[in-house]
């Protein structure tokens, strides 16, 4: 391949450095599959419009460097799995894990959830989270709900939307249990 030894050489190190490794490599990967005429589908975004503090606390993890790598792992959070590997990670490494980095990575399930689903925003005012999904199939999301033991109200006129009331202090880890049902009911 011409010019691969550029692109891939010893000049291109500094732009490594300053984007970051996984950046990178995916715009390697867009610039490769444009080179050959295929055009990268678009990914969803989910926007997830939360205030909690969702964090690493640098009481927690010490080294701004290891904190950085601690977020892009957050950042690759896909599944549950990915989750639970990266919390027994934090433990083992840097003790038990504060409640503003547990919400981080809740937060991080929960928008790669949305995604999966293709759920464009969730909101969260006052002790309520709110799904506004493209289109809402009450009986997929009353399904959820009761796999989930989680107890969703529907609002039908004006912008459908999909309500959870907050029970507990935790209430990522029940959106994302709702998510996963809903991602399960889509395939039964």
């Amino acid at each position: 391949i011409r010019g691969a030894g550029n692109l891939l050489g010893a000049e291109q190190h500094g732009q490594l450095d300053s984007i970051g490794y996984d950046l990178y490599v995916k715009i390697l990967n867009e610039a490769v599959l444009e080179e050959k005429g295929i055009k990268p589908e678009p990914k969803f975004e989910s926007k997830l419009d939360i205030s909690l503090d969702a964090y690493l606390p640098e009481k927690y993890i010490k080294s701004e460097s290891q904190r950085m790598d601690i977020y892009k792992k957050i950042a690759h959070i896909e599944c549950a799995e990915d989750l639970d590997d990266l919390a027994d990670e934090l433990m083992d490494r840097f003790g038990e894990i504060p409640r503003q980095a547990d919400t981080l990575m809740y937060v991080a399930l929960a928008r790669a959830l949305c995604e999966k689903a293709r759920i464009p925003k969730i909101e969260h005012h006052g002790d309520t989270i709110t799904i506004l999904p493209e289109t809402l199939d009450p009986m997929r999301w009353a399904k959820a709900s009761a796999d989930a033991n989680v107890q969703l109200t529907f609002r039908m006129s004006g912008r459908a939307s999909v309500n959870y009331k907050i029970k507990n202090a935790r209430p990522l880890y029940d959106l994302c249990e709702v998510l996963k049902q809903y991602l399960l009911a889509e395939k039964a």
